[in-house]
């Protein structure tokens, strides 16, 4: 019991900590121009919004899960676009983490809208129970105080102090000990 309530207050503050050191990372300029860039938004929203939910309905009609949780946990990932790790794994792979980013922000935001709409249809269609709901409101506030606005305080720190933030980047170097 008490691990489980160790890792529901780690995971948020180790969330919250890679959003800070992501937008550390990037500027606001080449966020702004992936917004700009509706063929690729188009296609991130297309991939995102109808083929994985598409591929996961599918895998469930498929596999049929007798527990009405397996679906419920299944559709919510597949129509939640945006996830936080997209970026790191950007950068472990040399790619545009700013595209990444751009992209992680605009899913996730979009997803505040059309997560519950999709879910409102598709949950009780797949899972068998008319009884599971998804509450919009905690989407919002899960989104905002995990990713958004601490991404936002990453992108400030980069924008308005670029000095802090290049020192917050660096690794810290252990100290030697005195003989």
């Amino acid at each position: 019991m008490i691990a489980a309530e160790f890792v529901n207050i780690l995971v948020p503050i180790t969330l919250i900590e890679m959003m800070v050191a992501i937008g550390l990372g990037v500027s606001v300029a080449p966020l702004a121009a992936v917004a700009k860039n509706w063929r690729l938004v188009a296609k991130a929203a297309l991939a995102n919004y109808l083929c994985v939910p598409a591929v996961t309905v599918g895998l469930l009609i498929l596999f049929h899960p007798a527990d009405p949780m397996v679906p419920a946990g299944f559709l919510i990932l597949a129509v939640c676009p945006g996830a936080p790790f997209g970026p790191g794994c950007t950068r472990i792979a040399k790619g545009n983490v700013a595209v990444a980013v751009g992209l992680m922000v605009i899913l996730a935001s979009s997803s505040v809208l059309a997560a519950p709409v999709l879910l409102h249809f598709l949950l009780p269609l797949l899972s068998g129970s008319e009884t599971l709901q998804v509450d919009a409101g905690k989407i919002v506030v899960t989104l905002l105080v995990t990713q958004l606005a601490p991404l936002c305080v990453g992108l400030g720190v980069r924008h308005w102090c670029p000095g802090l933030a290049a020192k917050l980047q660096r690794p810290r170097q252990p100290r030697e000990r005195d003989p």
